[in-house]
């Protein structure tokens, strides 16, 4: 006779039951960026709030605290029980935010985010108002209702399910000290010079993507266990380490920013890839934070990307790809291009120092929209404003101004301060990992070797650690700024 599943047995069958449904809504998501008809956008809207809603109800079973009592008294397992604490902490959310709420939202942002699409493509934000004012009023109500439930503010109560313990009040402080130490930096930069052809040549979406196939085939991008696709926005399907898919902006351009935005998501694909494989489908599984999923992103981004030494692999590949003389991306005048101050009107094509900027005028506002000191039809005017306090000039239109990202149109809010502390870090990790092997910017094997120390070092915990004690362990500092500031005065200055 089969014995009776123990508690902790019964807990992960119902957390793996969760991950699977979770892992369809992304692949939903996958759909809605990449092939959905415009006129099947209200449909998916629903499908969105009735699959979220099986999600909430599989973890409201009134049973699972008190599973998850049993469970912890009996297990002794250093895993399992940081399992445990993760689905406490699950669970204190959903606890925290009413599934009609959630159901709301969802369905509000499915259709924000095709009127987005409109609006961007047209310059103009009138397009998109109405809808984002009906997702501004569901994410308002959800983050009032979830606040109170766990005593936080409201723009904290958005933030806590990407960074648990994170406070926006310390944290945008932080942020804004280290602007005041950024702008200085920015002003004496080295601008850039003359654009070269790489810079400039124009190469239709065909071409972009043999390139991009040459560069995730050196990176090692794992093409059974995803695929890149065009779309409007780039981003990578998470919620299933074993289908990790990466969407692409594609519109005819020069290949270096199509580059960039793939290594990005091939960073986010390696962290979600690189989990502890017996912990797949449940909450220790996953990355701990949007912080450190930011890092692994930026890593390749601004870090790897900005290399000689990524160049010297990439130029080639891409050269190859194009069938293009190798001339045409000379490495040293590729990263040379990638470290000056540039055009800083867009958050993902501008220099890392802007980049720092721009999440800064993000955070500013979304707090003010989501706590309601701005409102929607204020929103494109509270962008030129602060745009043009940090760098100098409004926006051309709406298309570069509040419409840039499509975070907020999708509902994402209470995620741009995951990538400041990304940022902070990126550069901590790197910096640990140059300590350890200090030939990875000259050993032609360097970048596999930094690629093996994040897995060891950072994806292999999952979430078995807190934020601060994976730091810690990985860099023998806190998570702060300092290591990021170093890097760009050496850097850009």
């Amino acid at each position: 006779m089969r014995a009776r599943p123990s508690a902790y047995e019964r807990l992960e069958a119902a957390f793996d039951r969760a991950a699977v449904l979770r892992s369809v809504h992304g692949l939903l998501g996958w759909d809605s960026y990449v092939a959905l008809p415009v006129g099947a956008t209200m449909a998916r809207g629903r499908q969105n709030a009735a699959l979220l809603a099986v999600i909430d109800e599989a973890l409201a079973a009134p049973e699972l605290p008190d599973l998850i009592e049993e469970a912890e008294a009996s297990e002794a397992d250093p895993w399992r029980r940081a399992n445990l604490r993760e689905m406490r902490r699950d669970l204190t959310l959903r606890a925290a935010t009413p599934v009609a709420l959630s159901a709301r939202l969802a369905e509000a942002a499915s259709g924000c985010e095709m009127a987005w699409r409109e609006a961007k493509a047209a310059a103009d934000f009138s397009k998109v108002r109405t809808s984002f004012e009906a997702t501004v009023a569901a994410a308002r109500a959800l983050a009032r209702a979830r606040g109170q439930a766990l005593g936080l503010t409201a723009f904290d109560a958005l933030i806590e399910p990407f960074d648990p313990g994170v406070r926006s009040q310390t944290l945008l402080g932080r942020m804004e000290s280290a602007a005041a130490e950024l702008a200085p930096l920015r002003a004496v930069g080295r601008a850039n010079g003359a654009s070269a052809d790489f810079q400039t040549r124009v190469l239709q979406p065909d071409a972009l993507l043999s390139a991009a196939r040459a560069v995730a085939t050196l990176l090692h991008y794992d093409d059974a266990a995803g695929r890149l696709d065009a779309c409007a926005q780039p981003f990578f399907m998470d919620d299933n380490p074993e289908d990790v898919r990466i969407g692409l902006r594609l519109t005819p351009g020069p290949v270096i920013p199509m580059v960039l935005g793939l290594i990005h998501e091939i960073g986010h694909a390696r962290h979600e890839r690189g989990g502890p494989v017996a912990f797949r489908r449940q909450p220790v599984g996953r990355p701990r934070s949007a912080a450190i999923q930011e890092s692994q992103a930026l890593i390749l981004q601004d870090i790897v990307g900005r290399s000689e030494v990524f160049w010297h692999r990439a130029g080639p590949a891409i050269c190859s790809a194009l069938d293009l003389p190798p001339s045409f991306l000379p490495p040293d005048a590729v990263a040379d291009s990638l470290t000056r101050i540039g055009p800083s009107a867009t958050r993902t094509m501008g220099d890392e120092i802007s980049y720092a900027l721009h999440i800064i005028l993000r955070c500013r506002i979304e707090r003010a929209l989501i706590e309601g000191d701005i409102e929607v039809v204020d929103l494109p005017a509270a962008w030129n404003a602060e745009a043009e306090r940090l760098f100098g000039a409004p926006p051309v239109d709406d298309a570069m101004g509040c419409l840039q990202d499509i975070h907020w149109y999708r509902a994402l809010f209470g995620y741009f301060p995951s990538y400041a502390m990304g940022q902070w870090a990126a550069a901590s990790f790197v910096q640990a990992a140059e300590h350890k092997h200090p030939d990875f910017w000259s050993a032609p094997s360097g970048l596999d070797e930094l690629a093996a120390w994040l897995r060891q070092n950072v994806h292999a915990h999952g979430s078995s650690l807190p934020v601060e004690a994976l730091m810690m362990e990985a860099t023998g500092g806190p998570l702060g700024p300092g290591a990021f500031l170093a890097r760009v005065a050496r850097v850009y200055g």
